[in-house]
């Protein structure tokens, strides 16, 4: 009872694990570079549309890809005092280890994840709420390449927790066991905690099953899901609204490209400028409605939202400049 063992996941391996939230970041750069060098090249009245817009929205690029590392930063597990406290970053659980049955569970035994419910998937790091194979629903935290242990909460070694027991509200009866999840959990240090386990279950010993790694199959989220459809719908439903309240107010021949100090190189029918907004949103939709299809960060698909926002601003600026 005495063991004291865990393992937390740092800043730097939650930046390592989350790379493909990086890109938003590398994007925020490059947007701020182009920011301020439209800022000091373009006329005043341009200022803000080509530099502060476009600067801004880097700024809110590079802190969204930051977010993630930052909020998976810390979650792991760790034992202390006979105690388990396991944090996911999406859900926690504090057990007494004398009150745990805990088994190495196999790539065959139905405990493959198959859906993300709630939580975070990464190259390495899966932490948060998900759906198995076998269909219960569990809380989950696996980092790298170790043996996945299954934990149910049954109550101590020394209290019975046959059907016949009543009375009690305590962990260990029926009404309690059937409110606790259970939890996969995979990391450094696992052998530890599961020999702490056996060692004070030792009066009545759980036999594992030892096996191969639990492998890993995040399915689509549906807030991710559901956030990309959102967003694709009201981009074009703004473009489309803003088509309806400009067409009869612009000439059949539109300024469609300025240089920096403003003045007009490019012209486009009007036929054609008054359709591209639609059908970029459309794009950017897609894309990002694609990327939710795929097991993912819901934060690689904040590029294509802020493209849509960005575009509805440049479309309209431009409806503007024409009248």
């Amino acid at each position: 009872m005495g063991v004291h063992s865990g393992f937390h996941v740092t800043f730097v391996q939650a930046l390592h694990d989350s790379a493909g939230a990086l890109v938003p970041g590398v994007m925020g750069i490059l947007f701020i570079v182009g920011g301020i060098v439209a800022w000091r090249l373009s006329k005043p009245s341009f200022r803000g549309m080509l530099g502060g817009t476009t600067t801004a929205v880097g700024l809110v690029m590079i802190l969204l890809s930051l977010w993630v590392p930052w909020s998976v930063h810390g979650t792991g597990w760790s034992l202390e005092n006979g105690v388990l406290s396991v944090n996911s970053g999406f859900g926690n659980v504090t057990w007494p280890i004398d009150g745990i049955e805990a088994t190495y569970v196999t790539n065959d035994s139905g405990y493959q994840p198959v859906l993300r419910t709630g939580g975070y998937s990464g190259s390495q790091l899966h932490a948060g709420h998900f759906r198995l194979a076998n269909g219960d629903n569990v809380l989950m935290f696996e980092y790298g390449s170790h043996p996945v242990l299954l934990l149910k909460y049954v109550g101590p070694a020394t209290q019975s927790s046959g059907a016949g027991q009543s009375g009690g509200t305590g962990p260990g009866n029926s009404t309690s066991q059937a409110s606790q999840p259970e939890v996969l959990l995979s990391s450094p240090n696992i052998g530890v905690l599961k020999s702490a386990i056996d060692a004070a279950r030792s009066d009545r010993p759980f036999p594992p099953r030892t096996g191969p790694k639990l492998g890993f199959s995040s399915g689509v989220s549906p807030v991710g899901l559901i956030a990309a459809i959102v967003v694709a719908i009201a981009g074009f439903a703004v473009q489309l609204d803003l088509r309806r309240r400009y067409y009869n107010r612009l000439p059949d021949r539109m300024a469609s490209h300025w240089n920096f100090q403003g003045d007009v190189d490019g012209w486009m029918s009007k036929r054609i400028v008054m359709w591209l907004g639609p059908v970029m949103a459309v794009v950017f939709g897609a894309l990002s409605v694609v990327i939710a299809l795929v097991p993912s960060s819901i934060l690689l698909q904040v590029p294509f939202w802020l493209l849509q926002f960005l575009f509805i601003v440049i479309i309209r600026w431009m409806y503007r400049r024409n009248l």
